[in-house]
């Protein structure tokens, strides 16, 4: 109830509620009051049992990817390489393991990919324009479908989207090589400093 009136997709809940929980953690690992203590773990409960119940894959891939990252750098576990080995290993199972939790949305996300990676072919220079993504993927659809049989199983998967379920292709869908650069630029700042801070 609540998901649908504040969001209308459940996926962004859950990565608000994964979030809230990757924000909450750091302070129980440090909290020596027992009651302050009491108090976080309940409100970490919470968070994920909502986080559950908006069936939200992107949100438990977030949340497992915080929690792995927090275990890896907070508990310094030894040997060092093979635990990162062992984390890696266990982040991709999960993901594989979600692709089948969801498959007939699985499934729709590959289409929705396969198309998007169209749209970003041909306009990777330019763009197509910041907000012009719905407009430009029912166009580019259409076109799919007036080269495929209609009755195909994709045609069931299809839908009037809004978001490419992927804001870093989006946004480089709708920018272009400016778009793109940008993104790297952030990205490169946002590693450095996170290295500079450990």
């Amino acid at each position: 109830m609540l998901s649908g009136f504040l969001f209308h997709n459940k996926s962004l809940l859950g990565i608000c509620l994964a979030a809230l929980t990757l924000f909450v953690i750091p302070f129980v690992i440090k909290q020596k009051k027992v009651t302050i203590f009491g108090l976080l773990l309940f409100l970490i409960v919470l968070f994920l049992a909502l986080l559950i119940s908006t069936n939200s894959r992107s949100g438990w891939l977030g949340v497992s990817a915080g929690i792995l990252y927090i275990g890896y750098v907070h508990f310094q576990y030894k040997p060092r390489k093979i635990v990162l080995i062992i984390t890696l290993f266990s982040y991709v199972l999960l993901l594989w393991a979600l692709l089948f939790y969801k498959p007939d949305s699985s499934s729709g996300r590959k289409h929705i990919y396969s198309i998007s990676a169209k749209m970003l072919l041909d306009n990777w220079v330019h763009g197509i324009g910041v907000g012009k993504f719905k407009a430009k993927f029912n166009e580019y659809q259409a076109d799919y479908f007036a080269e495929n049989y209609l009755d195909s199983k994709r045609a069931l998967l299809a839908d009037n989207t809004f978001y490419a379920f992927n804001d870093y292709l989006q946004w480089i869908i709708e920018t272009g090589v400016l778009g793109l650069l940008f993104l790297a630029m952030v990205l490169y700042f946002t590693i450095r400093r996170i290295i500079y801070l450990h």
